[in-house]
């Protein structure tokens, strides 16, 4: 049997069970995006290490080397030049912006973005990203040639060229 000053403490015991409860899910729902959105920007700083890797180790090659990159989905092992590509990303161009051949780009959210950020750009891969919520920033790879813009459909069967013309990389459809 319960004393006088025992049925007065119950209802204050189920608030704070409700409210730590809230707070829990709460806090629990914006960290899970939080992360959610740093795996996908972790996923994008891995295409372009890739691709900066790719460029790197064609260097070292003798002059006229030159591989056929694809970009995928996922990894399959066959290919010496593969590209895992995120799942937001359903378009990728590289683009020299001092060259101003834009009218070239396939996509028309990298067209906008290369024809804002103009020559002074400093950039030469850009992404077209499915939705808003991860968006790949366009990214700087040293030692590559673009002399018209290549653009590559990640959605379909794709593929370009790097090839060693020197000391600088040539990238080609």
């Amino acid at each position: 049997f319960m004393k006088r000053g025992q049925l007065l403490s119950q209802p204050f015991f189920y608030i704070f069970a409700v409210l730590v409860i809230g707070l829990i899910l709460i806090f629990g729902f914006k960290y899970v995006g939080k992360i959610l959105e740093t795996s996908c920007k972790v996923e994008n700083l891995d295409l372009i290490n890739d691709v900066r890797s790719q460029v790197n180790q064609l260097r070292s090659l003798s002059f006229g080397s030159s591989y056929e990159c694809t970009f995928t989905a996922a990894s399959t092992g066959d290919r010496r030049c593969e590209f895992v590509v995120p799942k937001n990303v359903r378009g990728i161009c590289f683009v020299d912006t001092t060259r101003g051949q834009f009218e070239q780009i396939k996509f028309t959210d990298i067209k906008e973005i290369v024809s804002d950020l103009g020559a002074a750009a400093n950039k030469n891969i850009f992404f077209s990203a499915d939705y808003g919520d991860c968006t790949a920033e366009p990214a700087m790879i040293k030692n590559i040639q673009i002399l018209s813009p290549v653009c590559v459909d990640t959605t379909k069967e794709n593929s370009f060229i790097m090839e060693n013309s020197g000391n600088i990389i040539e990238i080609r459809k």
